[in-house]
């Protein structure tokens, strides 16, 4: 629903989570934080987190002041991660007063504290995707080399065996 491929979701939870060491609270944020740049009332109202036509117009201004959008040249929503990518980007440019703001803007009062990790972990987010990535087929080829090891050999000798012996031989056979 965010827009986020799922590796692009575990890396925003890994950037979170490197602050604030729990899984559950880490996953709160992120979806209070899309709630809020997507503005889905729905959801905001499930979490807690009322958001009025005037702080969505700020938060619309503040992104569009650091000339970051919100949505692609389709008119669809951008990705969570896409979006703070283009803020982490940008983030070392910003006063501090500009920055807390911003974070006050999107993740409201009570989630800053993981917007403010995913932004300075940014990197760690990154990194976790590019990790993601990387490790396919890693799986395929350790089972590929287990395969051809002599263990597996015997065990599929055993299974051979042991098929044979189902099929060929009934419980009345004795």
């Amino acid at each position: 629903a965010a827009g986020n491929t799922f590796d692009q979701s575990v890396a925003l939870l890994t950037a979170a989570n490197t602050t604030l060491q729990d899984v559950a609270k880490s996953s709160t944020a992120l979806r209070t934080i899309t709630a809020r740049l997507r503005r889905t009332d729905s959801e905001l109202d499930k979490l807690g987190e009322s958001m009025e036509s005037s702080k969505y117009d700020k938060l619309i201004k503040s992104l569009t002041d650091l000339d970051i959008a919100l949505v692609d040249a389709n008119n669809e929503y951008r990705s969570t991660y896409d979006i703070m990518a283009d803020i982490a980007g940008k983030w070392d440019s910003l006063t501090s007063m500009e920055q807390a703001a911003l974070a006050e803007t999107i993740a409201g009062s009570r989630q800053q504290a993981a917007f403010f990790s995913i932004i300075n972990n940014f990197q760690e987010a990154s990194g976790a995707m590019d990790a993601m990535a990387n490790s396919a087929g890693e799986l395929e080829k350790a089972y590929d080399v287990y395969l051809s090891s002599t263990t597996a050999h015997i065990n599929q000798f055993k299974a051979a065996v042991e098929e044979l012996g189902a099929n060929t031989f009934n419980s009345n056979f004795l």
